[in-house]
């Protein structure tokens, strides 16, 4: 499949998908100017090949677009496998549901094959790739994995959800060459 030149770029790709607004129910993920900030922080990031840690404020739509970022990789990079961790078994499941939503928006004429239906794990046989949703609740995510792309979401309450272990795992299983973590949490008091 012959993609865009600016595919990876989110600020390109993320408003093909659909997101379900607080007040508009679903609509299509038309980026607010924070996000605009964070997808050419993104790219900085693919071009460094570094690491990205973002403290947010609540309830900006960067979990959002985060999540958006981890389904592109497992939707269209072969080979990959990428991980969502939330600090919550619900936070967990809302991610997972965003992932969802945004396979179900994409464009027919790119959306891939998917195999099974399980809520969190979107799967994609053709090019070898998946996305795995989990919490640091759950019951050693990611240990003895290997996943290219990792998303660590308010990272602050990890502690005291037993997130040591998972931290331990993650920096494990994302390579440091040619992997990709992104990082962000609101911060604590």
């Amino acid at each position: 499949m012959k993609l865009h030149p600016e595919f990876w770029d989110p600020a390109f790709f993320l408003p093909h998908l659909s997101i379900r607004t607080k007040s508009k129910g679903i609509q299509p993920f038309a980026l607010w100017d924070h996000q605009k900030i964070l997808a050419a922080s993104v790219m900085q990031a693919y071009a460094d090949k570094k690491w990205l840690v973002h403290i947010k404020p609540r309830q900006e739509g960067s979990s959002t677009f985060f999540t958006g970022i981890a389904y592109q990789h497992a939707a269209f990079r072969t080979g990959c496998h990428v991980a969502i961790i939330g600090h919550k078994k619900k936070t967990a499941k809302s991610l997972a549901e965003i992932a969802n939503r945004f396979y179900k928006s994409t464009p027919e004429s790119i959306r891939p094959n998917r195999r099974g239906r399980t809520l969190k794990t979107l799967e994609f046989p053709e090019i070898d790739s998946k996305l795995d949703v989990a919490s640091v609740q759950d019951d050693e995510p990611l240990r003895g994995e290997t996943v290219q792309v990792a998303l660590g979401t308010e990272l602050s309450s990890w502690n005291e959800n037993g997130g040591d272990e998972v931290w331990a795992s993650i920096l494990n299983a994302v390579p440091e060459n040619g992997g990709f973590f992104i990082a962000e949490s609101t911060p604590k008091h």
